[in-house]
């Protein structure tokens, strides 16, 4: 099973916050990343490129 990495970044861009976590594909990982309802700028990576980026979102 492959490995993500979800970084969440403050307001100036830097690193926050990294979780990692196993599912089967790219998008079951992009399903639990929306379920998190996040309202940062997060980053899911996958081994060495990046799946998918999410702009932060106005609380």
């Amino acid at each position: 099973m492959p490995r993500y990495q979800l970084y969440l970044f403050d307001e100036g861009g830097h690193i926050k916050e990294a979780v990692s976590f196993d599912v089967g594909s790219d998008e079951e990982a992009k399903d639990y990343v929306q379920v998190q309802g996040e309202q940062r700028a997060m980053e899911l990576w996958s081994d060495s490129h990046v799946v998918e980026q999410y702009p932060a979102r106005p609380g």
